[in-house]
């Protein structure tokens, strides 16, 4: 024991003396590529684990693999430093700059909504702000500009997505009712439409990214509980609700797909074509089965 307490006064004063040296390299950030900040608005569960993306609100959770992480960065790239989304050519210099426009307030209702017709007076929250959505490999970013009006019970406006690339140039836009999710390579997003139940079948889409056109839809059931890409943007699956349940993989380039009926929680697809489906005990998801495509 006294060993021990001699050995553990002498740390301390170790710790004493270099105390300053400590704070200041605590202080310190990482060193590294400015990319590898970037990531979607997923919440990452862990480095070795794979999961579909769960669709909960405006949150979404995913994972990624040992085999399946997301590309260096090599060349231009983007970063997002609070309000600003920086363009960097090879060297790290800034060649384009943007700035988010972020404005949320209580006001009247402007005379462009509807409500302003029924009720010019209505004190709403007015929204109009924009939100970036870098992809994992920093060679594309989506800003999303909402325009609208807000209450306890209701909702009056319209999101726009303007897609750039890795320069600042534009190379599509379009009305969306949600957030995009990359690929882990980039080259294509998921669009997956919110709506209310009764509205009617809930839309699932993907989009390549560097055009805008569409991959693939579909508008068959009325909940979409969980959808994700494989890293090369490849092979879609999703978890599906009403009619029945189960999930679908897809191969978007031969339109070949299956399906399984069951009550999935949620998944892994990878580039071979192949997924792991997960069943839940109550407490904890394990291993259902695996299937392939090919």
């Amino acid at each position: 024991m006294k060993r021990i307490e001699r050995t553990m006064l002498m740390v301390m004063a170790v710790m004493l003396v270099n105390g300053v040296a400590l704070v200041e390299a605590k202080g310190k950030k990482p060193k590294g590529d400015p990319a590898a900040s970037l990531s979607s608005p997923a919440a990452q569960r862990a480095e070795d684990v794979a999961g579909s993306q769960k669709v909960e609100g405006d949150t979404v959770s995913t994972g990624t693999t040992a085999t399946d992480k997301t590309p260096e960065v090599k060349g231009p790239r983007i970063v997002v430093e609070g309000d600003k989304v920086r363009f960097l050519d090879e060297k790290g210099n800034t060649k384009n700059e943007m700035k988010l426009h972020k404005n949320k307030h209580i006001g009247k209702v402007p005379s462009k909504f509807g409500l302003y017709k029924q009720n010019p007076e209505a004190k709403v929250q007015i929204i109009d702000e924009e939100t970036s959505f870098p992809s994992p490999n920093g060679k594309y970013i989506s800003i999303v500009h909402e325009d609208a009006i807000g209450g306890d019970e209701f909702y009056e406006g319209k999101r726009i997505l303007k897609m750039f690339d890795n320069v600042g140039s534009l190379l599509w836009e379009k009305e969306i009712t949600e957030s995009p999710w990359y690929s882990k390579q980039g080259n294509r997003i998921i669009l997956l439409a919110t709506r209310k139940a009764e509205e009617g079948p809930q839309k699932l889409s993907v989009i390549e990214t560097s055009n805008g056109n569409e991959v693939y839809e579909c508008n068959a059931y009325q909940e979409i509980v969980a959808a994700d890409l494989s890293p090369d943007g490849r092979y879609l699956a999703f978890i599906y609700r009403l009619p029945g349940e189960g999930i679908i993989l897809r191969d978007l380039e031969t339109v070949k797909s299956i399906q399984k009926d069951g009550n999935y929680s949620t998944f892994k697809v990878f580039n071979d074509g192949t997924a792991e489906l997960y069943k839940s005990d109550g407490y904890k998801d394990y291993l259902a089965e695996r299937i392939s495509i090919k």
